[in-house]
């Protein structure tokens, strides 16, 4: 199969770092992320869970959206996005 070449950005330290934990794996950056892009046609997906603590990932939220896109597509607006916006608002505040 035909090889292509892909640049990937990544800050100086991350490399290094990395370079260091796949080298004690055997294997270079370019394995490393054969596997993972292989990974990710073997399974139609990022093969592992990304989280954050941004407030914006909570289950709240979750709901809220898909409430909003629900409305977005049935031409409805039945949901009161000015207290979302306010929500958010205290959340970020709080730091959260």
């Amino acid at each position: 199969m035909a090889q292509t070449t892909i640049n990937v950005r990544m800050d100086e330290e991350t490399k290094k770092k990395i370079e260091k934990i796949f080298e004690e794996m055997g294997m270079n950056i370019s394995t490393a992320f054969n596997i993972f892009a292989k990974a990710v046609i073997q399974r139609n997906k990022i093969p592992f869970t990304i989280t954050s603590d941004n407030f914006l990932y909570d289950a709240d939220y979750k709901t809220y959206i898909e409430k909003a896109l629900d409305d977005a597509d049935n031409d409805t607006d039945e949901y009161d996005y000015e207290k979302v916006i306010q929500e958010m608002r205290v959340k970020m505040s709080n730091g959260k």
